[in-house]
């Protein structure tokens, strides 16, 4: 199951300098009441798109944003349950027998494209465990693991 988690089409946002004549107040009312692309900032100078708009009651900015890019994220979550089991065909109980266990594991997949994040995790509650045993040694699961993995295209 993919999931897109933005999609947007391209869009633009865009502001203009006021005139010069314009006071302070004038700029706070046009932007009260007027709520277009227009913005006043504050700051002594701002940059967008290689025009500077230099007022001394305060600064809009010209730019111009265009978003279209598109990803998907697979999420995936896994639950292993083995049951108890004997090592040995002599099946002693006390000796021979290794208890059931459930592991839960999960992964998450960012798709861009060309560009490709997993994160995920093993044995994500940590729980002890005996995968196996020979004679009188037990051999135990892995602990919790976390990875993340990146693959680019190219």
């Amino acid at each position: 199951m993919s999931i897109p988690i933005w999609r947007t089409s391209p869009s633009s946002i865009r502001a203009t300098c006021p005139p010069a004549r314009w006071g302070r107040n004038a700029v706070r009312a046009r932007r009260r009441t007027r709520r277009s692309a227009s913005t006043t900032i504050p700051s002594s100078r701002y940059r967008a798109t290689g025009r500077t708009c230099t007022r001394p009651n305060g600064r809009t900015i010209s730019a111009r944003i265009t978003a279209s890019r598109s990803a998907a994220l697979t999420p995936r979550v896994n639950y292993a349950y083995v049951g108890p089991q004997f090592t040995y065909l002599g099946y002693s109980p006390l000796s021979d027998r290794i208890d059931g266990r459930g592991l839960l594991s999960a992964l998450v997949t960012l798709d861009m494209g060309d560009r490709q994040v997993t994160a995920y995790g093993t044995n994500l509650t940590n729980k002890d465990y005996v995968s196996g045993q020979f004679n009188s040694n037990e051999f135990y699961g892995a602990p919790r693991e976390y990875r993340v993995r990146v693959r680019v295209a190219f």
